[in-house]
């Protein structure tokens, strides 16, 4: 059944599916968003999405600031990324792409950290790997411009190890959240970053009380995140010219395998 009421981002409707399809792929009863295009397709009986299409227009809709009820979304992308984890959760999973790369496991919250965050909430955590490249800690399953952004900040250094005139990867991120354009995207109700150079929510060594809290939040497992970016990163729109995009390579425990 198709939510006629609720649509507030141009190019998806909402879709509520049955219940049978609903219980078959464990997922909550909600009005699931869905491009425009693709609802011809279900119409001519091409049957239920697979998970990971639920997940990348889930993710898709989300990202726009319009959404302000993206928060009631997260249970069921909860339930699609863990459908597609491994059953034993890998203490760091390496996702490699074609033109960037993000380790997905724990960040020390005493150091020096990028937030990702929407509203009053964050997101994700990012620090400087070991070879300067990004580590990023998730809690909660993100949108589609969080994940973007996370990938554009991963990009591959150039030959002498330089991000875009930076350092590398982490101070290429560091600059950035430095823009004035994060003040526009907390004013659009989108994603944006923050920098902690005294550890996550800490200023001259007092907590800020605004985000103190985060501090003790249970992270998500690496496996959640590394999920999202490979859904994201497959079905994400290609920009003009772009050639199509090869799946990404999860690099689990010295084992490379390829997403599905």
């Amino acid at each position: 059944m198709i939510d006629t009421e609720n649509i507030n981002v141009d190019g998806f409707i909402l879709i509520h599916f049955k219940a049978e399809a609903l219980a078959a792929h464990e997922l909550p009863n909600v009005a699931y968003p869905m491009p425009t295009e693709v609802l011809a397709q279900q119409l001519t009986g091409s049957g239920m999405l697979k998970n990971k299409q639920i997940l990348a227009y889930i993710q898709q809709y989300t990202a726009h600031g319009e959404v302000k009820n993206w928060q009631d979304y997260l249970p069921a992308m909860h339930a699609l990324t863990k459908s597609m984890s491994p059953p034993v959760e890998p203490y760091e999973v390496q996702v490699i792409a074609d033109r960037w790369s993000i380790a997905c496991g724990e960040v020390d919250l005493d150091g020096p950290v990028v937030a990702y965050c929407r509203n009053d909430e964050i997101l994700a955590v990012a620090c400087r790997n070991e070879d300067g490249r990004l580590r990023i800690m998730s809690y909660q399953p993100l949108d589609e411009r969080t994940l973007l952004r996370m990938m554009e900040s991963a990009r591959n250094p150039h030959e002498d190890g330089t991000v875009c005139q930076r350092e590398d990867n982490w101070e290429y991120l560091a600059d950035g959240a430095c823009g004035n354009g994060q003040m526009y995207a907390m004013v659009d109700g989108t994603s944006y970053f923050v920098l902690w150079r005294d550890g996550l929510a800490m200023h001259n060594g007092k907590p800020d009380p605004k985000f103190a809290q985060h501090r003790e939040a249970t992270p998500l497992p690496p496996s959640s995140l590394a999920t999202s970016l490979a859904v994201c990163h497959e079905y994400a729109p290609l920009e003009d010219g772009e050639p199509p995009r090869r799946p990404v390579i999860l690099h689990i425990e010295d084992q490379h395998l390829p997403s599905e």
